[in-house]
């Protein structure tokens, strides 16, 4: 038995020997999938999907919607609803109204803005002035001629007033061409037919009550102490420039407005 198996064993192992060991052509196939193994996949492409094109007897075939047509009553009452709506509403106002709410009414009067420096003494030097009181009787003074003018031979109850309680009088000569003390009629006839209105502080308070005491010529020595005396002073000369007014029509319109 053993003689008898040796030489299969022998057999078996040379068998096997020739089946392990693979050819060149062998090799050379396994290393070519080996390499197609180790490769990227390639990814795949995608191209558009193109839209089918519609047929000309798809296109002519599609079904149309068609608009009612409406009955020929329908189609008059229509038309009448669209002139109904174009017709402007009519006025519920009689014609005298509507005629007075479309005229602007005319303004009355004459409104004029003069620009600031108005009728200036003078700037810087030449508007530097001194308080000087004068006699009046004195006719050959300079201050006296000049702030009186023609009137120097017959001054008013106002210049006289002015005069004695001093003038700031400037040095500058175009200042003193410019400057007058108006009596109390030559004020009236400088207003005469305007209407002037002034509104401000107390300062413009004491401005309107002495303008009314050179209008009226009745100049006073009465010191203003307090507002409440300043506003009663005010409220009374307008009544007298009111009282003036109607009765006479061309006396200066003077007023406060506060």
């Amino acid at each position: 038995t053993t003689t008898t198996a040796q030489p299969a064993l022998e057999q078996y192992e040379a068998t096997e020997s020739k089946a392990e060991t693979p050819s060149p052509l062998q090799e050379e196939t396994m290393k070519q999938q080996q390499q197609q193994s180790l490769a990227p996949t390639p990814k795949p492409t995608l191209r558009p999907t193109k839209q089918p094109t519609p047929t000309p007897t798809e296109a002519t075939t599609a079904p149309k919607t068609k608009k009612p047509t409406p009955s020929p009553t329908l189609e008059a009452t229509m038309k009448e609803e669209e002139v109904v709506s174009l017709t402007p509403p009519a006025s519920t106002t009689d014609d005298s109204s509507a005629t007075l709410a479309t005229e602007v009414p005319k303004p009355v009067g004459r409104v004029q803005f003069v620009p600031f420096p108005h009728n200036d003494l003078g700037v810087n030097q030449e508007a530097v002035c001194w308080w000087k009181a004068r006699n009046v009787e004195s006719k050959d003074d300079e201050i006296v001629s000049s702030l009186l003018g023609p009137d120097v031979d017959s001054p008013d109850r106002v210049q006289k007033r002015m005069l004695n309680e001093s003038v700031c009088f400037p040095d500058s000569p175009r200042a003193r061409s410019k400057l007058h003390l108006f009596s109390a009629e030559q004020a009236k006839q400088c207003l005469s037919n305007i209407t002037l209105v002034l509104s401000g502080d107390s300062y413009t308070r004491n401005l309107f009550i002495g303008l009314s005491e050179v209008l009226f010529g009745n100049m006073t020595n009465n010191h203003i102490m307090t507002g409440s005396q300043r506003n009663s002073l005010v409220k009374r000369k307008n009544q007298a420039f009111a009282d003036a007014r109607e009765e006479d029509s061309s006396f200066p319109d003077v007023r406060y407005i506060c």
